[in-house]
This record gives C-alpha cells, sequence and structure tokens, in this order.
C-alpha cells in the first residue's frame, strides 16, 4: 500500500457492533469498544497486516476519541494501543476513578480536558 492509497482510508462508528471501523479496499482494521452511559470504554484495537505500518491504528483511535470529546464522554483505555497513544498525542487531565481492579492499568480520562493542557504524569501513564 502507499500513501496515496492511505488517503482513500474511510473510517466509521459500527454502533451496532460496538466498534470503529477503518476501512482501505477489502481489509478492515477495528477498535472494539463498550459504551456505558458517559462513558466508553476501549478493549481492543486490531489491524490487518495489509494495512501495518501506515498509521490506520492512529487515524482510527484519534477519530474515535475526536468524537467522544465531541460527545463529553469520559474514556477508559483498557487497550494498550490506545492507552499509549493518548499521553503520546496530546494533553490529558488526571485520572479521575479506576473502574476496577482488574483494570488497575486503565485510565478514566475526560475527554474534554484536552483544552485544559493538564498533562498526564509519566507515572500514571
Amino acid at each position: 500500500m502507499t500513501n496515496r492509497e492511505v488517503n482513500n482510508l474511510t473510517i466509521e462508528n459500527n454502533q451496532d457492533a460496538q466498534r470503529w471501523e477503518a476501512r482501505l479496499d477489502q481489509h478492515m482494521a477495528l477498535a472494539q469498544y463498550r459504551r456505558r452511559e458517559q462513558t466508553i470504554i476501549f478493549i481492543h484495537t486490531e489491524v490487518p497486516r495489509e494495512l501495518e505500518g501506515l498509521g490506520v491504528a492512529s487515524k482510527l483511535v484519534k477519530t474515535a476519541l475526536d468524537d467522544g470529546r465531541t460527545q463529553h464522554l469520559e474514556v477508559v483505555p483498557f487497550c494498550p494501543f490506545v492507552a499509549g497513544y493518548i499521553p503520546t498525542t496530546k494533553p490529558w487531565c488526571l485520572p479521575t476513578t479506576v473502574i476496577s481492579s482488574r483494570m488497575s492499568r486503565a485510565k478514566l480520562v475526560p475527554l474534554d480536558c484536552l483544552a485544559a493542557g493538564i498533562l498526564l504524569p509519566s507515572h500514571l501513564r
């Protein structure tokens, strides 16, 4: 795949399947989530080999997080890719709570805090 072909990437929220989908030709990358009221829990991101290394996962997650911010959702990045994407791209608020002890690495972060300019300390990433 070339960068020009990646420009034809389409990204949509498949709410019935609870996942964001990025499609290019016959290939599909996805970011699965679970929605609970005003919280979105990202549980898995997957990119097929044919789309690896093209920034598809980053574009997919950015689109999902931007949508969450417009809806004033809180995000729980249980998925390691989403958790790693958040502190490396924009400032995020400090964690406000942990969902459960099983998810002790997850951070509950208000998506509308991007504009606040509060950085997540490295020991909490």
